[in-house]
């Protein structure tokens, strides 16, 4: 925690006044971080000399412990925001599918427009004919040169849609 000096006395600044001082609750319903940031716009918060995300720490601190494997993820789709009302719980399928709905993140797991993309949607057609045709994960991902895990993600329609 942060010393301060008040009174001529050094005390020590709680969490709470931490996050009065740290967010600027006036220009909308988001709690914007106004303190340190990630590249990404993630407010960052030390707290007991461990670095965490504000977001993470609001969650924690108003309303209580985060499961294991579980993230706290943003219904408001402000990476600075801590309200703990703008916040919920979920695995990284969940927050992936958020994105997606949300149409956040253009550019990743959207097919073609996937700069990283080595299938196209002619591919993929032509992945699922093969694998209905009893063709196995290892001939076609072979002949595709990407994963299994890619060819079966195409195949039960997780991907390439």
């Amino acid at each position: 925690m942060k010393q301060i000096f008040k009174n001529n006395q050094f005390t020590t600044k709680s969490i709470a006044e931490k996050f009065v001082d740290y967010t600027d609750k006036t220009k909308s319903s988001c709690w914007l971080w106004i303190a340190r940031k990630t590249s990404d716009g993630y407010g960052t918060i030390n707290l007991k000399n461990k670095t965490m995300l504000a977001h993470r720490a609001s969650w924690q601190f108003y309303k209580g412990e985060i499961p294991n494997k579980m993230l706290v993820c943003h219904k408001c789709d402000e990476p600075s925001c801590v309200n703990p009302e703008h916040l919920f719980l979920g695995t990284q399928a969940d927050n992936m599918n958020d994105m997606k709905l949300k149409n956040r993140r253009k550019n990743i797991g959207c097919a073609e427009k996937n700069g990283r993309a080595k299938l196209t949607m002619e591919k993929a057609f032509l992945i699922r004919e093969k694998r209905n045709q009893k063709i196995p994960l290892t001939i076609i991902a072979k002949e595709f040169n990407v994963g299994q895990s890619t060819i079966s993600r195409v195949c039960r329609m997780e991907n390439w849609i």
